[in-house]
């Protein structure tokens, strides 16, 4: 069966008790325990009296403002819906071959040419090769890194078993 509701008088009462205690500077969950035991209610419920007392709460949003009513007559035709302009990423130019522009390209004689397109072909695999190369950069560095730490703790059990070994 549900608890049944605090009676006006007596949430006047805990409202009029809750901001004396505050107001005395006593701890939020020390005054939630002791007036939700006194009161019959649940710590929770005690929130939200508390919230209330203390302005913590926050703030409700404003009410929306009243629309007014649409004209009276036909209503205009709709509109076509604009279509969003997308603007594409900025290509690489080792990828979509922007680097060589038409004038350029007819300046430079048949073998060039397959040179050069060899070449754009290879750049793809030079960024994966060097991108590999950080990784494996990194991750030496990673290595040396814990390659010291270990090398440190063995010194370290070294000079302890001499000191030990001594005695």
């Amino acid at each position: 069966m549900a608890k049944q509701k605090l009676t006006p008088e007596k949430r006047a009462l805990l409202r009029k008790e809750l901001a004396a205690k505050v107001k005395a500077g006593v701890g939020r969950s020390e005054i939630l325990k002791s007036l939700s035991t006194r009161f019959g209610i649940t710590t929770e419920g005690m929130r939200w009296y508390y919230k209330d007392a203390t302005g913590t709460k926050k703030p409700k949003k404003a009410a929306p403002v009243a629309k007014s009513k649409p004209a009276a007559g036909p209503r205009p035709a709709p509109k076509a819906p604009k279509r969003a302009i997308r603007k594409s990423p900025a290509a690489k130019t080792s990828q979509n071959g922007s680097s060589l522009h038409l004038p350029e390209i007819l300046k430079h004689s048949e073998g060039d040419l397959k040179r050069l397109l060899a070449a754009k072909r290879l750049v793809p695999h030079l960024e994966a090769a060097t991108r590999r190369e950080q990784e494996l950069r990194k991750h030496v560095k990673s290595l040396s890194r814990e390659l010291r730490a270990e090398s440190s703790k063995a010194r370290k059990l070294q000079r302890l078993i001499r000191r030990l070994a001594r005695v």
